[in-house]
């Protein structure tokens, strides 16, 4: 018999445990010049795509935790909530 592979139902876009990776997105949007409409557009696309790529990974992970689908979680509730101030201060500088 085979073994069941838990459902995944969202997309890892993004990695929140590389602070790293995360960081550099997020200052290449706060280094962007914008200089024309359409730099203000493409600027705004990208900074909706982040945002939802870390929505979209951090609901899933929650999703996984209250399933209790016998993943294995290797970061704890507290590096999320840390990952989570530190992308919300990081937006707060965008705006």
């Amino acid at each position: 018999m085979s073994e069941l592979t838990p459902s995944k139902y969202y997309s890892d876009a993004i990695d929140l445990k590389d602070m790293e990776a995360l960081e550099a997105r997020l200052r290449t949007l706060l280094q962007q010049k914008v200089t024309s409409v359409a730099d203000l557009e493409e600027w705004l696309v990208e900074e909706r795509k982040l945002r939802d790529e870390i929505g979209e990974t951090r609901a899933g992970h929650g999703i996984d935790f209250y399933r209790d689908t016998g993943v294995e979680f290797d970061f704890s509730e507290q590096t999320v909530e840390e990952t989570a101030k530190f992308v919300e201060s990081m937006i707060a500088k965008l705006q």
